[in-house]
């Protein structure tokens, strides 16, 4: 029974459970009247640390005797004066519990010693099962490999391997030393992954390592998830296990390696890859299509078909150019049909696109599945259509390319007409259709009004007006340089909404030019480093002629500072957060280092400049003084870069928080995931890791922090800088040494 299963099951009362365990044991005495059913705790349904080593007190009884099952997990196993089950079995004691029923292949005996104190369990790696000691001589699966787990308080000391016993033969093993020295850990498989697992065949299962060293066979497919792995010999200080093979995806983790045993609780991710066939083909004669759009320059060669592969983070995705999707494959391939196969890829969302010369892509998408194949089916058809592209009704004079959301077309120089290739529906209205010359400068944007029908003219004309913005400081009338001006155009039709977007800065006399803006009603909306932004009201360009918009903003109240960098700041700001973890000031930067700031701030307090374009760099704030201009200049210091892992027990859907401290000033924890949203990396740590932390200045030396688990964190108190609070301000610390590129916790 899976645990999804165990979680979804109603609950019942005790009286309820004890009948059905009635049924249950009465189910399995007409079979082996000697048999004996026998359960004994677990305390995680995917954890075998938890599940199989949490408790060695069992408890057996007679078949067609009842066996109540109180609240929790419960191993349950059955056994005869020869035999033994093989097959996991758990119960949850609140749930409803179908007939059990599992095969009972022949035993062999084990008399294990062991040291004074201290329990064992005896797993069995290739079934996925274990069996507490719970006398002096043991039952075991005959014919199969054993590991003696010794056992304290719930964890394991040694693992002392056993092997294959003879079907009613028995063996004494002394488990009184220390064992022999190896790293134990556990494999974990995706919820999504588990049910292609249990249903494959003929797939051999992924091989363990720790550096060149090869671990004990794994079980099979179906049973690797929650599986114990063994790898024999002693660990170093740091070590690399990684798991891999034909047909999986390779993980690795780092463990800190102790004498004898190793545990690297943490578990290894395995995920079958899978295979993807894409299948291209085409009812339309692409070559004369190419042709008919005409070109910029001059075709010496004739073009191939391109089939590109990308994998994409979701299904919405796969109809269209996205940031979504990164491509991972590239490949010419001979004809206007065919088919080919990447093998090993990871599951997930694939797109594919056919390309042609100058004519649209024509894309397709699947999922694939591990361990799977899947056919990715691409379909070319197109549409074509013609008019005219001018300006104002003149001619434009200039070989120009047309770029349609689904299409593309090109007008000579001598001829405002143009011919043009689309993808069906054709042109929806409010579409972005963008002139451009053979250079790639743009030309103008013009928005669709109705949709064209097929084989029917459309004329593209650009608005033959020009919009001056001139932005001024309200009391100086000043003029802004590098000020933000924002143009927003509205759909025509219902449902009101921004259709075209364009931003420029304002040029050295605080003016922004803009040519062949759309006949719709536009907003500005224009701000300044320093100063209140401001959004205009809606106003409606002509369609010739010159419209001018005077802006002018307020200054906001504050001092003046200066971040000095030979780089241009990109997206940044200087924050500043109090001892007690709230955020006292926040001024944005602008390109050229600049801000103005409020407050007054004092040495007490912590000082960030972070941005997409600059190394995040943390300081004690220096003291300040109204209407005193704070100039510094950014540091020259080398960027750190590493990983941060856990080893010891730890849950795949753990989330966590991971610090970081910079010459002995921490980076408050908002400051640190917005950091790390730029670059587009996790602001929490998932599972063992790793977390990968960039560009951190390393202005003195770097430790790490080992926060909580996001979930013992209140929710109104997420946002917050959780380091700050005194539950949590004596974390695990780890300084990062020279040279590391690894920072490994233990959690227990």
């Amino acid at each position: 029974m899976t645990a999804e299963r165990l979680r979804t099951l109603p609950r019942i009362n005790a009286v309820t459970r004890t009948l059905l365990a009635v049924l249950l044991l009465l189910s399995l005495a007409p079979r082996a009247s000697a048999n004996e059913v026998c359960r004994f705790r677990a305390n995680d349904a995917e954890n075998p640390f938890r599940r199989w080593l949490h408790s060695q007190e069992v408890t057996c009884v007679a078949a067609g005797t009842p066996l109540d099952f109180p609240s929790g997990l419960w191993n349950v196993f059955v056994r005869g004066a020869k035999t033994i089950s093989t097959t996991p079995l758990l119960v949850d004691g609140d749930a409803w519990m179908p007939p059990i029923d599992p095969p009972l292949p022949e035993g062999a005996f084990v008399i294990p010693r062991l040291p004074e104190g201290r329990a064992g369990v005896i797993y069995v790696p290739r079934r996925g099962s274990a069996f507490p000691v719970d006398g002096a001589r043991v039952i075991v699966p005959a014919d199969e490999p054993l590991w003696l787990f010794v056992v304290e308080k719930s964890a394991p000391v040694a693992v002392i391997p056993i092997a294959p016993l003879a079907a009613g033969s028995e063996r004494e093993v002394d488990a009184r030393g220390a064992g022999t020295p190896a790293i134990v850990g556990w494999l974990h498989v995706p919820d999504a992954d588990r049910k292609e697992l249990t249903s494959v065949n003929g797939v051999a299962s992924p091989i363990l390592r720790a550096g060149s060293r090869e671990g004990d066979p794994l079980p099979a497919p179906a049973l690797l998830h929650g599986a114990f792995f063994r790898i024999a010999g002693a660990a170093d200080a740091s070590t690399e296990v990684r798991v891999e093979g034909k047909g999986w995806l390779p993980d690795r983790r780092m463990v800190k390696g102790n004498p004898g045993l190793t545990v690297a609780a943490s578990p290894l991710l395995v995920r079958g890859t899978g295979t993807l066939t894409v299948h291209w083909n085409t009812q339309d004669d692409l070559v004369a299509l190419d042709r008919s759009i005409g070109s910029c320059e001059d075709e010496e060669e004739a073009p191939r078909v391109v089939i590109t592969i990308s994998k994409c983070a979701s299904l919405r995705a796969v109809g269209r150019d996205s940031e979504e999707c990164t491509v991972i494959r590239e490949q010419p391939v001979e004809g206007f049909f065919g088919s080919f196969t990447f093998e090993d890829i990871v599951p997930g969302v694939y797109r594919g696109a056919m390309r042609y010369g100058k004519l649209p892509p024509a894309t397709g998408g699947t999922t694939v599945a591990p361990l799977r194949i899947a056919d990715l089916r691409i379909f070319a058809s197109y549409l074509t259509g013609y008019g005219s592209v001018t300006r104002g009704g003149e001619p434009l004079g200039e070989k120009v390319a047309i770029h349609f959301p689904n299409g593309i077309g090109f007008a000579p120089a001598d001829s405002e007409e143009y011919q043009a290739v689309l993808q069906p529906p054709g042109v929806e209205p409010e579409a972005q259709i963008r002139v451009e010359a053979c250079d790639g400068s743009p030309r103008a944007v013009v928005l669709a009004e109705d949709r064209p029908r097929r084989m029917t003219r459309f004329n593209i004309d650009i608005p033959g007006n020009e919009l001056e913005v001139r932005v001024s400081d309200t009391f100086t009338s000043e003029r802004l340089r590098n000020a933000s001006v924002k143009l927003e155009s509205w759909a025509v039709r219902q449902p009101r909404r921004v259709v075209f977007t364009v931003t420029r800065n304002a040029d050295e006399h605080g003016t922004v030019g803009l040519a062949g803006v759309p006949i719709r009603e536009t907003t500005l909306t224009v701000s300044h480093t320093g100063y209140e932004t401001r959004t205009t009201e809606r106003f409606t360009m002509p369609k010739s002629g010159t419209h001018t918009v005077d802006v002018q903003l307020v200054p906001l109240r504050g001092t003046r500072g200066k971040i000095e960098s030979n780089a241009a700041f990109v997206n940044g700001a200087v924050v500043w957060y109090s001892p007690t973890g709230s955020q006292t000031e926040r001024a944005d930067l602008a390109p050229d280092g600049t801000f103005v700031y409020q407050n007054w701030h004092t040495a007490e307090e912590t000082m960030a400049v972070v941005s997409a374009s600059h190394p995040l760099w943390v300081m004690r704030a220096p003291e300040s003084e109204r209407r005193k201009s704070l100039n510094l200049r950014f540091p020259d210091a080398p960027p750190a870069a590493f990983d941060v892992w856990l080893a010891g027990t730890v849950s795949p859907t753990d989330e966590r928080y991971i610090g970081v401290a910079i010459g002995g000033v921490r980076v408050p924890q908002p400051l640190l995931a917005q950091h790390q949203r730029l670059r587009r990396q996790p602001e929490t740590m998932h599972g063992a890791g790793p977390q990968s932390f960039r560009d951190l200045l390393a202005t003195g030396p770097i430790e790490v922090l080992l926060g909580p688990v996001v979930t013992d964190v209140e929710l109104r108190e997420r946002h917050l800088d959780v380091f700050a609070f005194v539950r949590f301000a004596d974390v695990p610390r780890q300084r990062l040494e020279a040279g590391a590129k690894d920072v490994v916790f233990t959690v227990k």
